[in-house]
């Protein structure tokens, strides 16, 4: 009878009750059973539930949602449409996000703290976005949108009549041209800038560099722990994060109460480093979407550069790395060096269990010109996988001396 309540009681309490019939009898759990009834269900306990959604809570996101809308309005009229704007004319986007957002509403003070933050984040260059909403996608991890699918199946189990009166689907999070990857999108665009905006700032400083010079120095500011430490620890994105896996959950909860143990807080911090990493790429796409590709290059000359060069520069960097603390960059000195040529990565297999992706393993080999196989590397992002590649390629030289 417990378990009957289809989840709106913890499975302790639903075992408490369990046990608690047995040594009194039978008698007692369904009128227990009953009086739980009218308590307050999950779905209004924070981080777990809602009550059915009926406006935007927040009145700060409700007045950039009707920004947007009169901003699309008046670039179609005027035939003058911007990127992000087209998005959301696409399929009627923008209801739908603002849909989604009621469906699956942002944390208290959200809007206040992306304030907070975009302050921080484009203090040298002086930038203000005019699209929010932009930041807010950029902000977006995947899991956020799988918690959006899992309320729409619980409201389906409310009222299945009222979800499909209202057009409430999965479709809302998962097809939606604004959302649907999360900040996915946005990352390749910002990562691509990002590449030609350090190629480009690195040749205007010294135009009678060296090749491999340059292209060392380059794959050292792209690095994306040093992307992780800079949105992190000199930004500080971390409150307006929008991620929704149960265990990073769990595990901010312990360590805001300091009861983390030491392995689980390094698995913490790296999967924190590696989407603010993403996320600092995806906001060099806000700006060149809002602003254009110059602001974003501007943007990344004076706001981006600077930190990742402040944090190269750092005792407590050079502590931790040494002198070999890229691989890839190694590799890549050493090849040029050899053999006058710059290594090549494949993803050769993603391996996941079940079809999950949260467990997507990558394996990656790294070759040369002719196609040799110099090393294979696995991990659960192509980033670390190709890393990995590049450490054993160096072991093997090492090793062989060729």
């Amino acid at each position: 009878a417990c378990f009957a309540l289809r989840g709106t009681l913890r499975a302790t309490m639903a075992r408490k009750l369990w046990r608690a019939g047995e040594e009194r009898g039978s008698s007692l759990i369904m009128p227990v059973c009953r009086s739980m009834a009218s308590f307050p269900s999950i779905a209004q306990w924070p981080d777990h539930e809602f009550k059915w959604p009926s406006i935007v809570s927040c009145e700060m996101l409700q007045q950039e949602i009707a920004r947007q809308r009169k901003r699309c309005m008046e670039g179609k009229r005027n035939g003058v449409e911007n990127t992000f704007d087209s998005w959301c004319l696409k399929d009627n986007a923008l209801d739908n996000l603002e849909t989604a957002l009621r469906i699956c509403p942002l944390p208290k003070d959200y809007m206040q703290n992306l304030m907070s933050v975009e302050k921080r984040i484009f203090k040298n260059s002086d930038i203000t976005i005019d699209r929010k909403l932009l930041l807010l996608i950029a902000f977006m991890h995947v899991s956020w949108l799988k918690r959006g699918t899992g309320r729409v199946r619980k409201l389906r189990d409310i009222d299945s009549v009222r979800v499909d009166r209202e057009r409430i689907s999965d479709a809302l999070f998962m097809d939606s041209p604004l959302i649907h990857q999360g900040n996915g999108g946005l990352e390749f665009l910002g990562d691509a800038i990002l590449k030609m905006s350090i190629s480009y700032g690195i040749m205007k400083e010294s135009p009678e560099g060296k090749l491999k010079d340059t292209s060392i120095r380059r794959s050292m500011l792209e690095n994306n722990e040093l992307l992780g430490i800079m949105a992190t620890d000199i930004w500080k994105i971390s409150p307006v994060l929008l991620f929704a896996h149960s265990e990073m959950l769990m595990i901010r909860e312990r360590r805001d109460r300091q009861e983390l143990e030491a392995p689980v807080a390094a698995r913490w911090n790296k999967a924190l480093y590696q989407f603010s990493a993403n996320c600092a790429e995806a906001l060099v796409a806000v700006v060149a979407l809002d602003k254009g590709v110059d602001a974003a290059m501007e943007f990344v000359h004076k706001d981006v550069v600077p930190n990742l060069e402040y944090i190269l520069d750092s005792p407590s960097w050079k502590e931790k790395h040494g002198k070999d603390w890229d691989p890839i960059s190694e590799l890549q000195k050493v090849m040029q060096k050899r053999f006058q040529e710059e290594p090549e990565y494949k993803v050769l297999k993603e391996i996941s269990q079940n079809n999950n992706t949260a467990d997507m393993q990558f394996v990656v080999g790294v070759f040369m010109s002719g196609g040799n196989l110099l090393g294979v590397g696995q991990a659960r992002s192509k980033a670390a996988a190709r890393r990995q590649a590049a450490s054993t390629a160096l072991s093997k030289m090492t090793t062989n001396g060729s």
